[in-house]
């Protein structure tokens, strides 16, 4: 049995581009391996932003999910 995944998760609604991709980094970065962070977030330019920056990183992926008003942007440690 491998060890437990953690999740966290962060409500950036309200709050826009550059900051909360400021904070999604931050967070992501003292992620464990193999842990996900959940960002809630209402700006779309924080979504765009957020798969490029998973694209210029090695260490995570990043997807993201349309919600009623409001996507989900999932980081995940590798």
């Amino acid at each position: 049995m491998t060890g437990k995944k953690h999740v966290r998760k962060i409500d950036l609604r309200g709050k826009g581009f550059p900051t909360t991709i400021i904070i999604m980094a931050k967070e992501a970065k003292s992620l464990d391996p193999k842990s996900s962070l959940l960002v809630l977030t209402d700006d779309k330019e924080t979504v765009e932003q957020a798969r490029e920056w998973g694209e210029r990183v090695s260490w995570a992926s990043v997807t993201s999910d349309r919600k009623e008003g409001y996507w989900v942007i999932h980081v995940k440690r590798l």
